[in-house]
């Protein structure tokens, strides 16, 4: 992620635009645009790609495609270690939300959006019953 931010914090400068106006123009906070540049943050936005390439022409979709951790596999993995910390905090709380995406797996399946055994196939386990925390 880096590199990518090195590229952008390097193309921002050839522009001659400081980093509070340029984190105005892409919608982003100072802080965000920062750790971007400087590879502190864990995430680069779809849509901060297509603002660069879009309204800047400073960046290539292609170029970012290895940097983009927004994946569905990086983000369900986040989802299990925030969920796991709030338990921990507030075990309440967490069982609320994964009651929530149980619920929503329920109703897909009953919608017929989603096939009851490919879910269990997957998930190895029942939709009822509390999670295994």
């Amino acid at each position: 992620m880096n590199e990518i931010g090195l590229y952008i914090k390097t193309m921002r400068q050839q522009r001659g635009v400081d980093i509070m106006d340029f984190a105005r123009e892409l919608g982003v906070s100072p802080d965000y645009l920062s750790n971007l540049e400087s590879g502190k943050t864990r995430t680069l936005q779809l849509e901060i790609i297509n603002k660069l390439q879009n309204e800047f022409q400073i960046i290539e979709a292609n170029e970012v495609e290895p940097y983009i951790e927004n994946d569905v596999g990086t983000r369900i993995e986040h989802l299990a270690v925030s969920l796991r910390a709030l338990y921990d905090k507030d075990p309440k709380a967490a069982e609320y939300l994964i009651s929530v995406v149980e619920q929503g797996f329920e109703w897909m399946i009953s919608s017929g959006m989603l096939q009851q055994d490919a879910f269990l196939k997957t998930n190895g386990s029942r939709l009822e019953g509390s999670s295994s925390f």
